[in-house]
């Protein structure tokens, strides 16, 4: 595990956006800045709280790119049957904006420790982006779960796609800590005449402690994911063609996507 300081992140808008998965700052008296930079994309992770006098639009996130825009909107709650009346905690609900319109993600995210997102691709037709959250647990340890999923959406119809294969789950020590493993989008290449998109995912274990380096060394040979997305009408994608296998590999270690993904369609909120 990895030992890293989070920036509470205390703005409703972000107004310059950065290349990197996560900006992580030190901001306990001596200010330091490190660009993970995991995915070459927007990124941005806020750390919860667990004050009962929390202002909910300081840790609420907002995070656009072109016509869309993420939304972490916060909840405060101290109903926790185990912890009692005075452990107070956030929820998020989670927001699809596109275009200025509200769509709502269909479940919450209880009892956060630090939640992040970052958009790591749009266009005309699709987006896709992430959420990462360190999530306290049931019990009265410091432990933290930490996790990570894709979801892919068809502007068009409003359909989600959660790919099983790239959901990261783990449990850390505490907030203190971050994954090695993470996802990382490879490549993304559209085919205009049949309208389907080839789509690479890396699965990255990093070598060395980026947080410290502020630099990603990555692995030369990960395990990749590939897939044929295809926009459609009565459901949000098709998938075809996937393919697990290491990078310059010929050897392909399956060809089972575990059932495809996941999907279901947004609704205006």
């Amino acid at each position: 595990m990895i030992k890293c300081n989070l920036l509470m992140i205390c703005a409703l808008t972000i107004p310059t956006l950065t290349h990197g998965e996560f900006n992580i700052v030190d901001n306990t008296g001596r200010p330091a800045y490190i660009n993970a930079g995991y995915r070459n994309a927007h990124g941005y992770l806020i750390c919860c709280g667990n004050d009962k006098n929390t202002d909910l639009k300081q840790k609420t996130l907002n995070l656009p790119d072109k016509d869309i825009s993420i939304l972490l909107s916060p909840s405060l709650h101290n109903n926790n049957p185990l912890k009692g009346k005075d452990y107070y905690f956030l929820n998020y609900d989670i927001f699809y904006i596109l275009n200025g319109i509200r769509y709502k993600m269909p479940f919450t995210i209880p009892d956060a420790r630090a939640i992040g997102t970052s958009i790591i691709y749009n266009d005309a037709n699709i987006s896709i982006f992430t959420l990462e959250r360190y999530q306290n647990p049931v019990s009265n340890n410091n432990s933290k779960e930490f996790s990570s999923k894709v979801y892919i959406i068809n502007k068009k119809n409003i359909g989600v796609y959660e790919p099983i294969f790239l959901y990261l789950n783990t449990t850390l020590e505490s907030i203190s800590d971050i994954s090695l493993k993470f996802s990382k989008l490879d490549s993304v290449k559209y085919d205009k005449a049949k309208n389907a998109y080839s789509i690479v995912f890396e699965i990255q274990n990093a070598p060395e402690d980026f947080t410290t380096t502020g630099r990603v060394v990555y692995e030369k040979s990960p395990v990749q994911h590939s897939f044929t997305l295809i926009p459609a009408q009565n459901k949000p994608f098709i998938i075809k063609n996937y393919i697990e296998k290491r990078k310059d590999s010929k050897k392909i270690i399956s060809t089972d996507d575990l059932y495809g993904l996941e999907y279901y369609f947004l609704k205006k909120k």
